[in-house]
């Protein structure tokens, strides 16, 4: 539907009520008209064709049709109507809650959607029995290559094949067809139904169901084969499911030749997710299939996968995806087929770029003995039993260039990282943590001592830990304890943290400390909340590693590329730093700070308009509000205290919410 038209040929016509169809129609009959969009018509007429245009609209190239209410079909053919829509290649359909098939009153007229490539039905409630009735499937296929049907709820299949007439030296059905997206039919029963022998979807490269929870199966074994140019096969959510190709049938092989083995030599993208009574790829499991390209592939399968199939997905791991496999995304409940996938793994992927792991049962992540050298993602989900990322000599979890750590729904996981294991995460920039009910530190403490000797004893300097972290997002581990703790504070290097997002961390008493966040250099974004221990976002170290500089330094403090701070909902919070010290935001744009009952922080802005926080002693309310009346010379004195006076708050500059 891209197709570009001289803006004499667009007729749009929109939100009218057209009582009356003359000056409708006469609109509609515009000479030359090419593209007509017809947008919120209300109380008009049941078909375009004869009620709008008799003559059948043949110069229209696109019809894009949406919420028009009291449409039944596109065209009512029990008046003659020689020839209709016979140029249109683009066909849109969208909210038309009435509309119940396109070609009502039995045989289409001469022409009649010959040179269609494109059909678009959205949400159009009454679309029931078949989109393309044998009879109209003959006329108006030939040209076909894109079909999108979703959200249609009565509609019971979508190629009619049934009454079709077979014979060798007719063409194809379907041939030219490249897509096909069913989404949301919950009433379908059957994408082909009827023999289909003559069908040969010998051109589509992406087929994708979603939520089509009548539908059995897919293909027939016919249509399977000739599936030589598939590229993408996704499934998701379809509760009947029980197999992707239907093999008993008594119709005549068709392309890609006989065997017992399927072909799909153009496979890359292989999704089959949320089918609860997913058993296998083929009903009969003296079938197989062969996918030599696949390049991702995600399962989230239930118990009943048979043996059969994890047979034939291990072959395929196995023969194809050693060196093509980019991605690898599985949560199935067989722990057979679990296992199965999980110990190629052990072999390593040299190329797997992206690995989500869910529902799989293991205590330590080692375990799995990953060497994945060209990992960039890696993505842990609800892995109930897992207590820990690595336990014991740390070449067994091998991820040198991994870029994104997500781990969600683990909750027995109580510790992230040993200092050895963070070495070997050098790469690291998004760490990503949700929902760990269990997780109390972020760092094995006692490894780190252990860690601290292995360094004395060595002759060479280390590398410092996460230097390319810059995302650090954690929500709901409400046992959190500690992030960073001061015993390894000096191994760390944040410089190019950018965004830090808490949510929901009740076990927080503090974040950085105060020489951990003289790098933060980089940082962006602060976001906390809903962090009720939380007391003090830096700390001063009192004890622990701090060289002589930091000793004598003074206590100013610039975040040169803070740009918004947000602070809500922390009711234990005293300070943003510790008394004394003094830190400068010259780049913030947004500093939020909303219920915040304990905070003693003050924040101002200097005639250039920086942003300044410093940590005072508590005062009690009176004299905050004389502080109103005795503003500092060069500054604009900010109390950002939810209590806040009326007067005081008026002083704002515009970029600060409240």
């Amino acid at each position: 539907m891209g197709e570009s038209y001289p803006k004499s040929r667009i007729l749009k016509i929109r939100y009218i009520e057209a009582t009356s169809l003359v000056a409708f129609k006469a609109l509609c009959e515009k000479s030359g008209v090419e593209y007509l969009e017809l947008e919120e018509i209300k109380g008009c007429c049941q078909n375009m064709v004869p009620s709008i245009d008799e003559t059948g609209l043949n110069e229209l190239k696109r019809l894009s049709i949406r919420s028009f209410d009291e449409l039944e079909c596109i065209i009512d053919t029990t008046q003659q109507q020689d020839v209709a829509f016979s140029n249109l290649v683009d066909l849109s359909l969208v909210y038309c809650h009435c509309l119940r098939e396109i070609c009502s009153g039995g045989r289409p007229p001469r022409g009649f959607l010959e040179n269609l490539e494109t059909l678009e039905i959205r949400s159009c409630a009454r679309m029931s029995n078949s989109l393309f009735p044998s009879w109209m499937l003959i006329q108006s296929q030939r040209k076909l290559k894109k079909v999108t049907v979703n959200w249609c709820g009565e509609l019971e299949d979508v190629f009619q094949l049934e009454g079709l007439s077979y014979a060798k030296e007719n063409p194809f059905l379907l041939s030219s067809l490249e897509s096909l997206d069913l989404v949301g039919l919950r009433n379908l029963r059957y994408i082909w139904k009827g023999p289909t022998q003559q069908v040969s979807l010998q051109s589509l490269t992406v087929v994708e169901v979603q939520w089509c929870n009548k539908l059995r199966y897919l293909f027939t074994l016919s249509l399977a084969r000739s599936l030589l140019q598939l590229e993408q096969l996704i499934v998701w959510d379809c509760g009947s499911l029980e197999h992707i190709v239907e093999t008993k049938e008594t119709e005549e092989n068709v392309g890609g030749g006989g065997g017992n083995d399927v072909m799909f030599p153009k496979l890359r993208k292989l999704e089959l997710s949320e089918l609860e009574n997913f058993i296998n790829f083929f009903d009969s499991e003296n079938y197989s299939s062969t996918w030599p390209a696949l390049q991702e592939l995600s399962l989230y399968l239930p118990f009943n996968s048979t043996t059969s199939f994890v047979a034939q997905l291990e072959a395929n791991m196995l023969q194809t995806s050693k060196e093509k496999l980019r991605v690898l995304d599985v949560g199935i409940e067989s722990d057979q087929l679990c296992n199965s996938v999980l110990a190629q793994l052990i072999h390593g992927f040299q190329n797997l770029e992206e690995l989500n792991i869910g529902g799989y049962r293991v205590q330590v992540l080692s375990q799995l003995e990953l060497s994945l050298p060209s990992l960039k993602v890696l993505e842990l989900r609800y892995l109930e039993e897992l207590e820990c990322l690595c336990k014991g000599p740390t070449h067994l979890l091998s991820l040198p260039n991994l870029k994104k750590l997500s781990v969600d729904n683990c909750n027995r996981l109580v510790r992230m990282f040993s200092p050895s294991l963070a070495r070997n995460l050098l790469q690291l920039e998004e760490l990503i943590i949700w929902n760990c009910g269990e997780l109390e530190q972020m760092f094995i403490e006692d490894d780190a001592a252990e860690y601290n000797q292995t360094l004395s004893k060595d002759h060479f300097q280390w590398p410092l830990l996460f230097p390319n972290l810059s995302l650090i997002d954690i929500w709901r581990c409400d046992i959190l304890k500690s992030m960073f703790p001061v015993s390894i504070t000096h191994l760390l290097s944040l410089q190019n943290l950018t965004t830090l997002k808490l949510l929901n961390c009740h076990g927080l008493t503090h974040l950085f400390s105060s020489t951990l966040a003289r790098n933060l250099l980089r940082l962006e974004r602060i976001v906390i909340s809903s962090c009720g221990e939380l007391e003090q976002i830096i700390v001063e170290e009192l004890f622990g590693h701090k060289d002589a500089a930091d000793m004598t330094s003074d206590k100013e403090m610039v975040l040169p590329q803070l740009k918004e701070l947000t602070l809500e909902k922390l009711a234990s919070l005293v300070n943003f730093c510790p008394v004394g010290y003094h830190f400068i935001f010259p780049s913030l744009s947004k500093l939020m700070v909303t219920q915040c009952p304990k905070l003693t922080t003050r924040f101002s802005v200097d005639q250039n308009r920086s942003v300044h926080a410093e940590a005072k002693a508590p005062q009690t309310s009176k004299e905050d509000v004389d502080m109103e009346q005795s503003p500092l010379e060069t500054t604009k004195e900010i109390n950002c205290r939810e209590w806040m006076p009326n007067a005081l708050q008026e002083q704002l500059p515009p970029y600060i919410v409240k």
